[in-house]
């Protein structure tokens, strides 16, 4: 059993904002990675409450592939998971099919290193893009999120 961690942002005069709203402004504004260092540590802090009452459940958090592509993601992970004292697969890290193949060859490393750590990554929206079931052997992922 697993959950996911979908930000919103409770706005005081326009009510809950949905991500679709707001993130690309973020992005646009260079505050992605502030705002993913956020989540992640709402999201690890939850799941080790929900683990600590003996449910060994996941939690799945959204990277952007900026985030995916930052040279330290590894170690902010690991310590993401160290400080709430959690394995590494309690943690899935879900990014887009579109975000993975504009980078392959980077992000393929990079999901490599996430799995050694025990990180579960899951490609999300799966089937939105052109993505060639080729590509998906070629991935360390351990989950694949279907589009619509």
């Amino acid at each position: 059993m697993g959950f996911e961690a979908l930000i919103r942002w409770g706005h005081p005069r326009l009510g809950l904002v949905p991500p679709d709203r707001f993130l690309p402004l973020a992005e646009e504004a260079g505050l992605m990675g502030d705002i993913t260092q956020w989540v992640l540590a709402e999201a690890t802090a939850q799941c080790a409450v929900w683990r600590g009452d003996d449910h060994p459940v996941t939690v799945s958090v959204n990277v952007s592939l900026g985030d995916l592509l930052r040279p330290d993601v590894v170690d902010t992970i690991r310590r993401h998971l160290d400080g709430q004292g959690l394995p590494a697969g309690a943690l899935v890290l879900e990014i887009t099919e579109t975000g993975v193949i504009d980078q392959f060859g980077t992000a393929s490393l990079v999901i490599d290193e996430l799995r050694g750590l025990g990180v579960i990554v899951s490609i999300d929206d799966f089937g939105a893009g052109v993505t060639s079931l080729a590509y998906l052997g070629r991935l360390a992922v351990g989950e694949l999120k279907l589009d619509r």
